[in-house]
């Protein structure tokens, strides 16, 4: 019985090191993605503004 608890222990801390591994990576792929949008809509408010448009997005 010991021999089967070992087992799906070193079964559940294998998974869980992967699910954190792969929390990390989600996490460093939505803050690379917000760095973006934010670049994204300052390039956006600086054409608008060459091409007269109102200003409509508030970048604060």
């Amino acid at each position: 019985m010991r021999m089967i608890y070992a087992f799906l222990a070193l079964a559940q801390i294998r998974l869980a090191f992967a699910e954190h591994a792969r929390a990390e990576m989600l996490g460093r792929h939505a803050d690379e993605a917000l760095v973006r949008a934010r670049a994204r809509r300052m390039t956006a408010a600086g054409l608008a503004c060459r091409a007269g448009l109102p200003d409509r997005l508030n970048l604060h």
